[in-house]
């Protein structure tokens, strides 16, 4: 039997994978799982009372000396690393110090940005890593989630949703013509879940999380309206304007606040192919209308109370 040791269980995605190990109890026959958790209330306010199923560990994931007692005490030979790419390398570092020889890494697309702030420093991660395995005996998979959504803090879909209650008049950039492909939070840890009782098969291969199909911006937030009962006005602005608010803000704000490569990332398509998922361990995204209605409702149930 296998030693698992996952991280960010309590996250947006990681509740989700939680309630897929839940359900599905049969595997605890292929694996000992075990959480690390910063914040062991936060953990327990997830079980809503119920009695802990796994084994749990409190400790900071950035703190190495108490990372090494996780896994000595764990006996973890598996790290599945929800918690996010700008924890991995030190992680990394000290899971193969500890003998951890599998590893399952949930990483982001925005790794394929030509932006510098985004995508240079995930791709100098993941290098970094690539580098410490090399030459070992060590198998390891990469999840790229796309934007994510799915719940009212999700900072994505939820602030359009706020944005388009909240403002008549709607400005878009270039047409809002460019095309996203949203994931939802379950459809993640359904796919964790597949990750890792398949982790034969995705040893050693990286593999886009996206959405069902491709949605333009523009789309997205005429359904939001629809969704709310709204009669929103959208506007077009060039991408040039857009930009010399950013630069307008930046030097207004003694060059603090820098928004000029988010401006400039709000026309880069963001759409990618989950095939090689799908093949081999049956990803199936819920179509994005059906989880941005939901998302939607929940937005106006929690406006009602």
């Amino acid at each position: 039997m296998q030693s698992v040791l996952i991280t960010g269980i309590t996250g947006r995605s990681g509740k989700w994978f939680y309630q897929e190990l839940l359900q599905n109890r049969e595997i605890s026959e292929r694996f000992k799982i075990a959480f690390v958790v910063r914040n062991k209330q936060k953990y327990l306010s997830m079980l809503q009372g119920d009695a802990p199923v796994f084994d749990h560990y409190v400790a900071d994931i950035d703190d190495q000396e108490q990372m090494k007692e996780v896994f000595k005490r764990s006996g973890a030979k598996v790290l599945f690393h929800v918690a996010g790419v700008t924890h991995s390398l030190e992680l990394v570092k000290t899971a193969i110090s500890c003998g951890v020889t599998r590893l399952v890494l949930v990483h982001t697309t925005g790794i394929y940005s030509k932006y510098k702030a985004v995508g240079k420093s995930y791709r100098a991660a993941e290098a970094q890593i690539e580098q410490l395995i090399k030459g070992r005996d060590i198998a390891l998979t990469i999840l790229r989630p796309t934007m994510v959504y799915g719940s009212l803090d999700d900072m994505n879909i939820s602030r359009f949703i706020r944005m388009v209650d909240r403002f008549k008049f709607f400005p878009v950039v270039q047409k809002g013509t460019f095309a996203l492909q949203p994931v939802n939070q379950r459809d993640l840890g359904k796919a964790y879940f597949a990750a890792l009782t398949n982790l034969d098969i995705t040893a050693n291969k990286n593999y886009n999380l996206s959405g069902s199909t491709p949605i333009d911006l523009i789309d997205i937030l005429k359904n939001i309206s629809l969704y709310l009962g709204k009669r929103t006005y959208f506007f077009s602005v060039p991408l040039w304007f857009a930009y010399s608010g950013a630069v307008a803000v930046y030097f207004a704000s003694f060059k603090r606040v820098d928004y000029r490569e988010k401006v400039k990332r709000l026309v880069e398509p963001r759409t990618f192919s989950h095939e090689e998922a799908r093949a081999d361990f049956g990803y199936a995204p819920m179509p994005f209308l059906e989880g941005l209605h939901q998302e939607v409702e929940d937005y106006i149930q929690t406006k009602r109370r």
